[in-house]
């Protein structure tokens, strides 16, 4: 924006040192051109004539360098607060950008500081899963050495189960033997003591 200002004051400049330059040329062309007051004039007459319109000439040419002097150096001036109307804007810009960039940072370094968080409690939770998976996988381990033991201790417990039935057996047939000893023990007791009256009877 700065710069088409710029731009078109140096337009406006250029236009009105042309419009200056075309009426000193008018100016001058109209001078020359004018026809002499008489055609017969005395050497004095055209000296006398002659130096004031060197006079002017140069006059307006001196005039006309320095108001090229002074629209040049008005032009850049111009072009040099147009310049550093430009750069302030472009550093204004560039301000913001790095004040754009340094809020980003600091948010890029904050959700790295919470993912780093994250990172250490995920860590530590693997650390516990990693000693339950451990524990978890001796349990395996124990159980698939009992598991293989199974075997052995169905046959170990069919061998017990065996003997079992027969330590009952025999017990059934000792308790029957044991109960007949009872009985005849009873028996001889009866008969002993049907001895014993009779003869106690007999020595009476």
């Amino acid at each position: 924006m700065e710069r088409m200002k710029v731009e078109q004051e140096k337009k406006k400049c250029y236009l009105a040192n042309e419009a200056l330059r075309e009426k000193e040329r008018k100016a001058m062309t109209h001078s020359v051109g004018e026809p002499p007051a008489s055609s017969t004039p005395s050497l004095s007459r055209s000296s006398s004539i002659s130096v004031p319109d060197n006079a002017a000439l140069h006059s307006s040419i001196l005039s006309q360098d320095l108001l090229d002097h002074s629209l040049g150096n008005m032009t850049m001036s111009m072009s040099m607060s147009g310049t550093n109307l430009y750069e302030a804007a472009r550093l204004s810009g560039g301000s913001s950008i790095m004040e754009n960039l340094q809020s980003q940072l600091k948010l890029r370094e904050g959700e790295i500081a919470q993912l780093q968080i994250e990172i250490s409690s995920l860590e530590r939770s693997r650390s516990v899963m990693a000693e339950e998976l451990v524990r978890l996988t001796n349990q395996t381990d124990e159980m698939d050495e009992m598991v293989k033991e199974i075997p052995t201790l169905k046959v170990h417990l069919k061998d017990l189960q065996q003997r079992h039935n027969t330590i009952l057996q025999m017990y059934g047939e000792k308790a029957e033997e044991a109960e007949e000893l009872r009985l005849d023990l009873i028996d001889v007791k009866n008969m002993y003591k049907c001895q014993i009256d009779e003869l106690l009877k007999n020595q009476k």
